[in-house]
């Protein structure tokens, strides 16, 4: 019997070549994942930082419109809101501000479209004061509320200041949000967070038609007097993203009641604008 042998076939692998091709090509695909990763992530962050904002935006317009509106407003019709609140010491509606108005114009052209050159670098505070709705004995039946939530009771009287103020989140980062008080500024609820700025004009009825002849800035209204004649409000509240992306380049500029903000640090911004009414004083 004849044991045939086979011959031996030399063995063969990778060459170092292609296992730098290989490696290449993988690094190529991890590379195009990774981005495509990264950049789903950065939009999934950015839809939900414009959500949370428009959020906010909503929550301050009703809260600011439903605390606003009430000024002046009295628990008893049979007596005069100027008595109630006396524009001497306790107006139905003020406010103040640290920009000087130098700069606004004659109130000619367009007398409710001041653009004023000035540049306002604090935020403006408001305060607005009404009472509420109740059996006067404490118990108040909850149709009128203050800007903390707090129910106010017949002949008492709401007085209510919002103003943006320094706020540490749970991080330890400082940013600022849209604050409120009771207690003439002793102690402060935060309503909004992530509120950079807010600028204030007022609709002054000159000719007693209950609608508005011209905004002005509360300093101009308090020095002409003009307090008890304020029929409605003009707000702008600059909102910013809750994280800093990639999206903002260079630096962008936001106009709150015609003086322009520039801002460089990446936060996306959006600006909210309202007008109104104080229903207790318009016709």
């Amino acid at each position: 019997m004849t044991i045939r042998l086979r011959p031996l076939v030399a063995a063969r692998g990778f060459t170092i070549v292609e296992f730098m091709v290989a490696i290449a090509i993988g690094l190529i695909v991890s590379m195009v994942v990774g981005q495509i990763f990264v950049g789903s992530r950065q939009s999934f962050s950015s839809q939900e930082d414009s959500a949370r904002m428009q959020e906010n935006m909503r929550a301050a317009s009703i809260i600011l419109a439903r605390t606003i509106r009430m000024a002046g407003y009295v628990s008893d019709a049979g007596r005069n809101s100027t008595d109630v609140f006396p524009k001497a010491s306790a107006p139905a509606i003020t406010g103040a501000e640290d920009a000087t108005t130098a700069g606004l114009p004659s109130q000619t052209t367009d007398p409710v479209k001041p653009t004023p050159s000035s540049p306002v670098t604090k935020p403006d505070t408001i305060t607005v004061r009404y009472q509420g709705s109740g059996n006067g004995t404490g118990t108040a039946d909850g149709t009128v509320v203050d800007c903390a939530g707090g129910n106010v009771d017949f002949n008492a009287t709401a007085a209510n200041i919002f103003a943006v103020r320094p706020a540490t989140k749970p991080d330890g980062t400082v940013s600022s949000s849209l604050y409120c008080s009771t207690d003439n500024g002793t102690t402060w609820q935060e309503l909004v967070p992530d509120v950079d700025n807010m600028q204030i004009l007022y609709g002054v009825d000159t000719d007693a038609d209950g609608a508005a002849n011209r905004y002005q800035r509360i300093t101009d209204v308090i020095s002409a007097d003009q307090l008890d004649n304020v029929v409605s409000v003009r707000v702008w509240l600059l909102l910013r993203s809750p994280a800093a992306t990639n999206l903002t380049v260079g630096a962008t500029s936001y106009s709150l009641g015609g003086t322009s903000y520039s801002y460089t640090d990446r936060f996306v911004r959006r600006v909210l604008y309202t007008t109104i009414n104080l229903r207790n004083r318009v016709k």
